[in-house]
């Protein structure tokens, strides 16, 4: 019994450690070195607007969390809106990771490596006995992409993207591939 009281006492003093808060001015900025070893703030979440892809009828939105001043996680989330006569391309969940090389915090230029969960609708045609016939096919697929790209950080936490590349989808598609290209406007909070 004693021993039981014991470890739960235990248990909550170290529960309580855990929940100890760090009341800066700012919660969401973090103190990092820099690569000429200055200490500098900034923002840790990103989200950002792919307006080129957006005018090609799949819009894409991102999310970025930077775990380091070098090195970024993320999200991108897309859509296709034509008919899927028109595009087979529907939707794409794709999270990454960004590797950054300039001077100041998460900005300059990246290469990223890409996981697309992607979703087809499309028909397929096949042929029997010089008769043609359509199957209509729903297909969730995997894949797995890189990109090059270049980020611009205005000081007042604007960000702009520019980026190319593209994933490649592993079994039953009609597409192939999916894309990870735009230009890109956000903000950093």
């Amino acid at each position: 019994m004693k021993k039981t009281f014991g470890v739960i006492a235990l248990g909550l003093l170290l529960s309580l450690n855990m929940l100890s808060q760090n009341n800066n001015e700012v919660e969401y900025f973090d103190n990092v070195k820099c690569f000429d070893n200055e200490v500098v703030s900034f923002p840790r979440h990103e989200i950002r607007l792919n307006l080129l892809t957006a005018v090609l009828g799949i819009p894409e939105v991102n999310y970025e969390y930077f775990v380091q001043d070098n090195f970024g996680v993320g999200i991108a989330l897309q859509a296709g809106l034509e008919d899927f006569t028109d595009m087979s391309y529907r939707a794409g969940a794709i999270p990454y990771g960004r590797l950054y090389f300039g001077h100041v915090p998460n900005s300059g230029f990246f290469i990223e490596g890409s996981a697309g969960l992607v979703y087809e609708k499309f028909y397929e045609t096949y042929w029997i006995q010089n008769q043609r016939f359509e199957q209509l096919r729903k297909e969730p697929n995997i894949g797995l992409g890189v990109a090059v790209g270049y980020k611009f950080l205005a000081k007042n936490n604007w960000v702009g993207d520019i980026q190319i590349g593209a994933g490649r989808i592993f079994g039953h598609t009609d597409f192939g591939a999916y894309p990870r290209f735009g230009i890109s406007i956000g903000k950093r909070f």
